[in-house]
């Protein structure tokens, strides 16, 4: 089970160890409509005229990526930051992974690291206290479950 912070970084991540492992399962968490259609500077950059057109778009776009590298995508509900942004959605997140990966069997997990972006940040806080990863800072080499924004240099591994 690949989590996924937005629709497009597992497979821009990871497509060559997909490719390889045609059962995978690619979680993507902030997949979800916002509460109200907006236009972000994001959308126009990209060619959409809203966010229900760049969410369904996209989400069209990650299911093809991933049935081309043999996996299969599950869409959580939760909206990207740019549409609702600084959310405390920790707790909900975290209880959703746990839902999704116990539905699939308890398979292994790979997350992301949580650098440089809000959401990014969020999903790896979520993937630590879902599934008990520990956190080691390179810089300090203390070794704890810690909030997103420490220094940034981190390596995650199984408790």
């Amino acid at each position: 089970m690949i989590v996924s912070p937005h629709l497009d970084d597992a497979v821009l991540s990871c497509g060559q160890l997909m490719a390889g492992r045609p059962d995978c399962v690619v979680v993507t968490v902030f997949a979800g409509a916002p509460l109200n259609v907006q236009t972000t500077p994001y959308d126009e950059a990209c060619g959409f005229r809203d966010s229900d057109e760049a969410l369904t778009l996209r989400r069209d776009e990650d299911a093809e990526a991933c049935a081309r590298l043999g996996a299969t995508p599950i869409h959580l509900d939760f909206p990207d930051g740019q549409y609702e942004p600084k959310q405390e959605l920790l707790f909900h997140i975290t209880d959703k992974l746990l839902r999704t990966w116990e539905a699939l069997g308890r398979p292994p997990v790979l997350g992301p690291a949580g650098l440089m972006h809000p959401d990014h940040e969020q999903v790896a806080a979520a993937c630590i206290r879902a599934f008990g990863w520990q956190a080691r800072c390179r810089s300090c080499t203390s070794t704890r479950s810690f909030p997103p924004g420490c220094c940034g240099r981190r390596a995650w591994s199984p408790l």
